[in-house]
C-alpha cells in the first residue's frame, strides 16, 4: 500500500535553487531529459484539467498547492507508470527540486492526489445524502452532482479504472472507510421505502447505483466516441451533458416505477345471434 505524503520540518524553507523556474536551472548540456522529450509528444495543455490557472490564481496558491493541482493533471493523462516528475514540474511552473522537498517521490505524490480523488468523490456522495428527500429525488440529486463533478475531472474515471486495475491495494485500503459512511445501506432504506409506498417495482439496490454510476461516467469515458460517431463538436457535446442531467434521471426513475395496468385497447367480440 502506498504511503500518505510526507513533508520536510517546517522550520526549513525550500532551497532557494528549487524557488528559481525550470528553465534557469537546466542541466549544463542545455538538452531536455529523455522524460520530457517522452513527455512532449502529448504535452498537458489547459483542457486537459485543473493545472496552474492564471497568474493572479497561481500567486494565491502555495507551491505544495501548485505541485498537487498539476499532478493530478499529469496523473489522470498518464497513470502512475507514465508520469513523469519532470512534466508534473514542468505543468507546475516549478523546478524539480520543490517536488522531491513537499513528496519525496513519485509514489508519495501520487498517493496524495489519489486520497484527494477519492475524498472528492466520496463528498459527491455525502453532499447528495444530506439533502434529503425519497429515492426519486436521490436520483435526480445524484446524477446532477455526479455529472457536474465529472465535468470538472473529465479524466479521473479512466485515472481510476487504470489504476485500479493495476494497483488493486489502492481500493481494499480504502473500502472501510466508505463502509463506514453506510451510504450503501442509506440507498437500501430509500429504495424499501418506495417499494412499501408501492412507487417502484421489486429493486436491487445494488443494481440501481451501479447502473446510475455506469450511466453517469460512460459519456466521459468513451467521448472521443460519441462525438465522432455523431459528429458533434466540443460545444455540442458540453450541451448533450447538461441534458443528460435530466434525461438520465428521468430514464432511471421511469425503468424502476410500478407501470399501472392498461386495460387492453382490442374491442371485445360479441357473441349471440346476429339479424
Amino acid at each position: 500500500m502506498l504511503l500518505f505524503m510526507a513533508r520536510r520540518p517546517a522550520d526549513k524553507g525550500p532551497p532557494a535553487k528549487a524557488l528559481q523556474s525550470p528553465a534557469k536551472v537546466a542541466g549544463s548540456s542545455g538538452r531536455p531529459s529523455p522524460e520530457a522529450s517522452e513527455a512532449s509528444e502529448f504535452p498537458v495543455t489547459p483542457e486537459h484539467g485543473r493545472i496552474a490557472g492564471d497568474s493572479e490564481t497561481r500567486m494565491a496558491k502555495s507551491p505544495e498547492a501548485l505541485i498537487l493541482d498539476a499532478a493530478r493533471t499529469v496523473f489522470h493523462l498518464r497513470g502512475m507508470d507514465g508520469a513523469r516528475m519532470q512534466e508534473i514540474a514542468e505543468t507546475a511552473g516549478l523546478n524539480q527540486a520543490l517536488l522531491h522537498y513537499y513528496f519525496r517521490s513519485k509514489e508519495k505524490l501520487f498517493s496524495a492526489v489519489f486520497e484527494q480523488d477519492f475524498n472528492d468523490m466520496l463528498a459527491v456522495h455525502s453532499s447528495v445524502l444530506e439533502k434529503g428527500g425519497d429515492l426519486f429525488d436521490h436520483i435526480r440529486s445524484f446524477v446532477q452532482a455526479k455529472i457536474t463533478f465529472l465535468q470538472q475531472h473529465p479524466y479521473l474515471p479512466q485515472f481510476v479504472l487504470m489504476e485500479l486495475k493495476r494497483h488493486p491495494e489502492l481500493w481494499a485500503c480504502r473500502l472501510e472507510h466508505k463502509r463506514k459512511q453506510g451510504y450503501a445501506q442509506a440507498v437500501k432504506k430509500l429504495v424499501k421505502d418506495a417499494e412499501q409506498r408501492g412507487l417502484i417495482r421489486p429493486t436491487d439496490p445494488l443494481q440501481l447505483m451501479t447502473n446510475i454510476i455506469s450511466l453517469c461516467t460512460h459519456p466521459f469515458l468513451a467521448r472521443p466516441m460519441i462525438m465522432y460517431s455523431h459528429g458533434l463538436s466540443d460545444e455540442e457535446f458540453d450541451g448533450f451533458l447538461e441534458s443528460r442531467k435530466t434525461e438520465l434521471a428521468d430514464f432511471i426513475i421511469a425503468a424502476i416505477s410500478k407501470v399501472p395496468t392498461v386495460a387492453s385497447s382490442t374491442p371485445k367480440i360479441r357473441k349471440g345471434p346476429t339479424h
